[in-house]
């Protein structure tokens, strides 16, 4: 159930979507593996929305020529691993979003377990891993 501010933030979007469209966001688990240029948007924007947990899942840290291009990130994240950079960035976007950083490489021994019982999938890497992509 939707609370009361939760109602006035997504206002617009209810009167798209309705009320039981608004509730399936807010009841939506979003894997994101990559927190760099595309993740960034992307986690931005489903935050924004009200999907109700995402996980963000990168291995990297921020470094300077990042920042022309991963939004997320700011001069002073630079060092930062760009999992807890996001985190802490989206939940200042949307406090009632549930976001989990994980620092991993994600690679074919641990895809399953990090992806858990997620509703989709957003692959946001700039590499390709055979046998899980």
């Amino acid at each position: 159930m939707l609370t009361r501010n939760e109602q006035k933030r997504y206002e617009r979007q209810i009167r798209v979507f309705g009320d039981d469209g608004q509730e399936r966001l807010k009841n939506a688990k979003v894997f994101i593996a990559g927190a760099g240029g595309l993740g960034s948007a992307i986690s931005i924007y489903l935050a924004a929305a009200g999907i109700g947990r995402i996980r963000i899942v990168d291995h990297k840290k921020i470094a300077l020529n990042n920042l022309n291009r991963q939004i997320l990130h700011w001069d002073e994240d630079i060092g930062k691993k760009k999992a807890a950079s996001a985190e802490e960035k989206l939940k200042k976007i949307n406090p009632y979003v549930r976001v989990e950083a994980m620092s991993e490489t994600i690679e074919e021994n641990n895809v399953l377990e990090l992806l858990d019982d997620f509703d989709l999938i957003v692959d946001a890497m700039d590499n390709f891993i055979p046998g899980i992509c």
